[in-house]
């Protein structure tokens, strides 16, 4: 019916597409293929295999974690070079009820391996990864029991032919991590305590069973620290922040801050957690400090600098970052609210204009990257000569690059990789796609420049079908309303523009996510070409039968 209403309509001339009924659903515009090829490797054909595997009244299920996974994961259990698929499914009429399974080849045809039912409602979490570090991937399936109850995750590893249960654990959130120069994946595991207050580790296969890596938390726990300091900005009364804030302060290595966090922590109401957990963690932290003979090092990591924090000034250092004027970053070091001692600015090579009367001094610089310190002013003449040595040598302190190693969280990769996609399909649409001809066809309508798209995306299904790889079907409605795409003599067309940014999505880090299994929202951190300097750009992105897709507009970020 539809089709032949948008028919009529095209033979009439000129068409607005500002309904919402004259776009199809991303699900039509899918063509099951006419044979199931498991060599193609292509989603589709998979997604063909699994359905026509699953139990009688059941559909496929995308996991709410991580984002990014879809409902049939290939991986290669067997180390046989061929992968297996798992499917995961839900009852058709309730999602109450969850299951997985995994497909293997047997000649030309695939037989089920392995089948788990959900011991939750809810398909949590799923992904395949190496987590005993054999070289060899092991299938992790979370499944929800409860909202305070949270998640119980089962890993499950091949041996000989046969999945057995290497290990459970509960958790309400999870995280996926894999750090630089190793191929051992670890599991950063936050426990609810209290509201949204996480008691949070990480760990490690060895042998049979978990340890806590502690050799990786100081590269993984300032993460924890700016979660923490989020909510004590939020909540400075609430003492069980601060408690796991100076816990995270501890095991990054930074007990001097740790010791100012539970100080804070203990002068608030304390309930949870109880007198004598804060008693303990003050205890832990300042038998690090009585032990700490040398000098501190602090990472500043959003900086791509290291520096040497004298033990004299450990006590009431404050450290702020933010972005600074012509595309530079900025870290002022003060000694506190009112004493300035110097700001570190660091400029992109590629970015940075020399001017005579800056008062700059540089400091050092990477291939990239150039560092320069400036002594604050007015402040310098109010500092004693003793601090005034202490500044100089923490200044002359700073070196590039960083103390521990940097790391990739699974879901955070997943997120900033489909957030890269749909901006590059945003800005391919703007482009007017494939011209084969290479010259655009304008025209004037409604007192408006207008020219036809490219031969692959010159109708409202091509464009549809494109788009809805990144994004929601109700976000690709309104993209083709607010930006007045038309119909014209049979030929999708939009308006005339110019367009560009700074934004370096490739570059692009997730600052936070929040939100529920159904919608995210994220806060991503964009630099500005080259430089440290960035924006910071909202996203939401929710589940959908298809998978993930980012239900913000295309082009509003």
């Amino acid at each position: 019916m539809k089709k032949s209403r948008l028919a009529a309509l095209l033979a009439a001339g000129t068409l607005l597409l500002g309904g919402c009924g004259l776009l199809p659903e991303p699900s039509s515009l899918i063509q099951a293929p006419s044979t199931v090829s498991a060599e193609a490797g292509s989603q589709e054909n998979l997604a063909a295999l699994a359905r026509s595997h699953v139990p009688r009244g059941t559909v496929l299920s995308v996991p709410s974690a991580p984002i990014g996974e879809d409902s049939v994961l290939p991986a290669d259990f067997d180390a046989d070079g061929k992968d297996e698929v798992v499917v995961l499914y839900h009852a058709r009429d309730s999602h109450n009820q969850v299951g997985a399974f995994v497909l293997q080849q047997e000649g030309q045809d695939w037989k089920k391996a392995f089948t788990v039912k959900g011991s939750g409602y809810e398909i949590s979490w799923a992904s395949t990864n190496d987590i005993t570090g054999d070289g060899v991937p092991e299938l992790l399936l979370g499944w929800k029991v409860g909202n305070l109850a949270g998640n119980v995750l089962e890993i499950y590893q091949n041996q000989n032919g046969k999945f057995q249960q290497l290990k459970k654990l509960n958790f309400h959130q999870l995280e996926l991590i894999d750090f630089e120069g190793d191929l051992q994946s670890r599991l950063a595991v936050w426990k609810k305590d209290v509201v949204d207050a996480f008691e949070v580790d990480l760990l490690k296969w060895e042998k049979n069973g978990f340890i806590l890596d502690k050799h990786r938390y100081p590269a993984y726990f300032p993460r924890v620290v700016q979660y923490y300091e989020r909510r004590t900005e939020a909540v400075p009364d609430a003492a069980y922040y601060w408690y796991y804030l100076a816990d995270a302060h501890l095991k990054a290595k930074h007990p001097e801050l740790a010791y100012r966090s539970i100080q804070r922590g203990m002068q608030q109401k304390i309930v949870i957690p109880s007198y004598e957990a804060f008693t303990e963690l003050q205890e832990s932290i300042l038998a690090q400090l009585e032990g700490h003979s040398s000098d501190f090092l602090y990472e500043v990591r959003s900086a791509g600098f290291t520096m040497s924090v004298p033990k004299e000034m450990v006590p009431d250092l404050m450290i702020k970052e933010e972005n600074g004027p012509e595309a530079s970053y900025r870290v002022t070091v003060s000694r506190s609210h009112y004493r300035s001692l110097f700001t570190v600015s660091v400029f992109s090579k590629d970015m940075y204009v020399e001017r005579e009367e800056d008062s700059l001094e540089k400091i050092a610089e990477t291939d990239e990257l150039l560092f320069f310190v400036e002594k604050e002013g007015a402040e310098v003449s109010r500092i004693s000569n003793e601090e005034a040595a202490l500044r100089d040598k923490l200044v002359s302190s700073i070196r590039p690059g960083l103390v521990y190693p940097s790391y990739r969280s699974l879901e955070e990769d997943s997120i900033t990789k489909l957030v890269k996609q749909a901006t590059n399909q945003y800005w391919y649409v703007a482009s007017g796609g494939k011209m084969p001809g290479g010259e655009l066809e304008m025209f004037t309508y409604d007192d408006l420049d207008y020219r036809h798209m490219g031969t692959d995306l010159d109708s409202i299904h091509k464009l549809t079908a494109y788009l809805s790889e990144s994004f929601t079907s109700d976000s690709i409605q309104s993209f083709v309303k607010r930006m007045k795409f038309i119909e014209h003599e049979g030929r999708l067309a939009q308006p005339n523009a110019d367009g560009g940014s700074l934004a370096n999505f490739e570059k692009a880090e997730v600052v936070q996510v929040s939100g529920n299994s159904e919608v995210k929202k994220v806060d991503i951190k964009v630099p500005l070409g080259s430089s440290l300097s960035y924006e910071l750009v909202p996203i939401e992105i929710q589940k959908t039968e298809a998978g993930w897709r980012i239900s913000s507009e295309p082009g509003t970020f």
